[in-house]
């Protein structure tokens, strides 16, 4: 048997449940994705596959994304760009990646190539 609410545990009710949907409502806005954003994850899942494969090419590679990954970030929390300004960089560099990896030996290629796509194939 369901016992019968009061008026005022029904107004309460009301009010939790509107909180809940204002607070979901801003959650959802604080979780929206920009290009940026995307892109900035796409990089950091190839800098994870690519670890993996052995070659001069690669290590250097990363190390340079590392240095201009903290260079961009400086900019960015010092507003000297914003976000969309590096979007676009980001965006062709991910294009260009598979014409650096072609000066790869061809098994190691084979490889990074097929991470490249793997990563390449979440995003698009």
């Amino acid at each position: 048997m369901t016992k019968k609410l009061t008026r005022k545990q029904e107004v309460i009710l009301l009010l939790i449940n509107k909180l809940l949907c204002v607070f979901a409502g801003i959650r959802l806005k604080l979780m929206k994705r920009t290009q940026f954003d995307v892109h900035r994850q796409c990089y950091d899942e190839l800098a994870s596959e690519l670890k993996t494969v052995e070659h001069d090419l690669i290590r250097d590679l990363l190390r340079a994304w590392d240095v201009s990954f903290k260079q961009m970030d400086n900019y960015l929390l010092s507003k000297q760009v914003t976000k969309s300004q590096v979007s676009s960089g980001l965006r062709q560099g991910l294009k260009d990646l598979p014409e650096i990896l072609d000066d790869l030996p061809e098994s190691i290629r084979e490889t990074a190539l097929a991470k490249y796509k793997l990563v390449m194939s979440k995003y698009e």
